[in-house]
């Protein structure tokens, strides 16, 4: 194209004037090389947790090593507040651009005070994408009295902020505080008030560890639970007080080539510690015990240690405890599935009965006897289970190289095993009542391939399988609703329900056989031709596919929060401890990411000054109160 000038001008001048923009283009791309440098060294301080004020010194690292092309401007903790200020901003608007994009979302929300005292509340937002269900972060809010008044309001605002539909949260998730889901004013009581279709679930995974707390406390065991836990904590604080005993207790541990371990104690705010203490006194008995005998003061403990009666109970729980772990870790997964709750707590009930209540021996004459004349220990607990590893080792009142206190008519074993009893039902009784969700939710499982027979039942039977849950369904999403006298229009239509399952069970049990609920309806959401014939399914199982069903990731997201905001940076601000979070959680890897909308923002806004004019740049107020007073 030719070049068009102003005015007529000398040929010599058009050559200088085209230099002159060449090397103006020239510097600005350098330009921008050099604040995408700058941008990628604050990524790399918000990443690593490290203060503000390192930038200065990670630049000058930088250029002792040869690396060319670094701004001299812009190196301050004011600077890198600034663009990590921007970046967070960046990565907001993409998270909530996502989000809006999707038909429904589930809320996640926990509370929890960090080390200065400060009570927050953290949100995750679960959405569908394409096949995939994404759970991101979304904000930390600072909340002045924790009250569901409060709570509910500030939801509602940052829902506002960023125009989210509150008629498109379908599911609310949290950790079954009363403050979360009381019956009259709580949270998700008062948000059911602006979307009575919206369904709360109480995380599983914290219901999983309530399990076992409520198990403990049944009556008829809670006295003997309350020491088995007393004394594991003993042994804990006895080892954790003193370098000394530790030492002598790795000596040993080295002297009888087991692994070095330490003794944990139980920690009632973390999910199923006790399991874990309980595995490592019995994983670590044999040194254990040596090194308590050789230590005076430890002597109570060892005593107590000793007795087979308190052994074989903790190896028992060791096992049956290790089920519930298993089970908790499965509940805390980024993505659970909301139709296989019910499943695995089923799977998890089978396997307490199969390895502890097949046979109950409950008379002294029924044991087989060893050749030392004691009772040989039934077959109980899994294999190669601490109950399993108990019963091949032992002979007669010595186990390993422990000589310990036991009966040889059995009478202890006996005592034993009427608590394994006794626990192993309770926690049976618990894991019925506690992991059973809401009937709506429970229905959603007759849209999962896997749950669909496909056995030789009748033409009348297949027929009318899942009849009563599509029912369920259509009776809670498919008529209106009325609160407060605002009345809410259905979200599916009843009438073609019916239709569209009779199309989906016949897929279901050819083609579609097997597939779980989320690997099918993703499938079907990007497939025009099947949205075009399951639509209302296809909006169900999407509100299935958002349920909040665990709230592990506010719990995450509460862990990367004291890591960021420890004891030596107790002053950061909110919304610097919420763009730290967002970089941490959502950020990809340095190489991964781009910076252009980042940048682009930062240029846009009164931090940027030109970085030419050889001035110090200004900070707007924004960037002031996000500045941590002491970094």
């Amino acid at each position: 194209m030719q070049e068009v000038w102003p005015i007529e001008m000398p040929f010599c001048y058009k050559n200088e004037t085209r230099m002159v923009l060449k090397n103006v283009h020239k510097k600005k791309a350098s330009v921008d090389v050099a604040i995408e440098k700058l941008f990628k060294c604050a990524y790399f301080i918000a990443k690593e947790d490290l203060a503000f004020r390192k930038l200065e010194n990670l630049l000058r690292l930088l250029r002792e090593c040869g690396v060319e092309g670094l701004p001299r401007m812009y190196n301050d903790n004011k600077a890198c507040a600034s663009f990590i200020l921007h970046i967070s901003k960046a990565l907001e608007a993409e998270i909530y651009d996502r989000l809006r994009k999707s038909p429904w979302f589930g809320l996640m929300v926990d509370e929890a005070t960090d080390v200065s005292v400060t009570k927050n509340l953290i949100l995750y937002a679960t959405f569908v994408e394409g096949r995939q269900v994404r759970t991101s972060y979304l904000g930390l809010l600072e909340v002045e009295d924790g009250t569901s008044n409060t709570i509910t309001e500030s939801i509602l605002a940052l829902l506002k902020k960023w125009n989210l539909d509150v008629r498109k949260m379908m599911g609310f998730g949290s950790d079954g505080a009363s403050v979360m889901v009381g019956m009259s004013t709580g949270v998700a009581t008062r948000l059911k008030s602006y979307n009575p279709f919206m369904t709360s679930l109480h995380c599983c995974a914290h219901r999983t560890n309530l399990c076992v707390q409520e198990a403990s406390k049944n009556i008829e065991v809670k006295e003997t639970c309350k020491q088995l836990d007393a004394l594991v904590n003993r042994v804990a604080a006895h080892f954790s007080r003193s370098s000394l005993r530790q030492g002598e207790l790795t000596k040993m541990q080295d002297a009888l080539e087991y692994t070095h371990l330490h003794i944990l104690g139980i920690v009632k705010t973390r999910w199923l510690s006790r399991h874990g203490a309980i595995m490592r006194v019995c994983d670590v008995y044999e040194p254990l015990m040596k090194t308590l005998q050789s230590q005076s003061d430890a002597y109570n403990v060892f005593l107590s240690l000793r007795n087979f009666k308190v052994v074989y109970m903790l190896h028992f729980l060791a096992d049956v405890l290790k089920i519930m772990s298993t089970l908790s870790m499965e509940f805390q997964k980024e993505y659970v599935d909301v139709t296989c709750i019910g499943g695995l707590a089923m799977i998890a009930i089978g396997e307490i009965e199969e390895q502890f209540l097949h046979h109950v021996m409950m008379d002294l004459n029924g044991f087989e006897k060893d050749s030392y004349n004691y009772p040989i220990i039934p077959e109980y607990g899994r294999e190669k289970g601490m109950l399993s590893v108990l019963r091949d080792a032992i002979k007669g009142n010595m186990y390993k190289s422990i000589l310990m206190d036991r009966c040889i008519d059995g009478e202890d074993l006996i005592e034993a095993i009427r608590f394994q009893t006794l626990f192993s039902k309770a926690l049976i009784e618990t894991i019925k009542k506690r992991l059973q969700d809401p009937v709506t939710l429970c229905a959603l499982k007759m849209l999962s391939p896997m749950n669909i027979s496909t056995g030789s039942t009748s033409i009348l039977a297949r027929k009318t399988m899942g009849l009563n849950e599509l029912k369920t369904l259509g009776n809670f999403y498919g008529i209106q609703k009325m609160v407060d006298g605002k009345a809410f229009s259905p979200i599916i239509d009843n009438d073609k329900l019916y239709d569209e399952y009779a199309i989906f069970k016949r897929q279901a049990t050819t083609e579609w056989l097997g597939r779980d609920f989320l690997d099918v309806w993703g499938m079907i959401n990007c497939n025009d031709v099947w949205k075009e014939k399951l639509p209302e399914l296809l909006k169900i199982a999407l509100i299935g596919l958002i349920q909040c069903s665990s709230t592990a990731a506010c719990e995450r997201g509460f862990s990367r929060l004291n890591l960021i905001k420890n004891k030596f940076r107790n002053r950061l601000k909110n919304n610097a401890v919420d763009a730290l979070l967002r970089i941490s959680i959502e950020g990809p890897e340095l190489e991964e990411h781009d910076f252009n909308a980042s940048i682009l923002l930062w240029r846009e806004s009164k931090a940027y000054r030109h970085i030419f004019t050889g001035t110090s740049h200004e900070h707007d107020d924004e960037i002031e109160d996000f500045i941590e007073d002491i970094d």
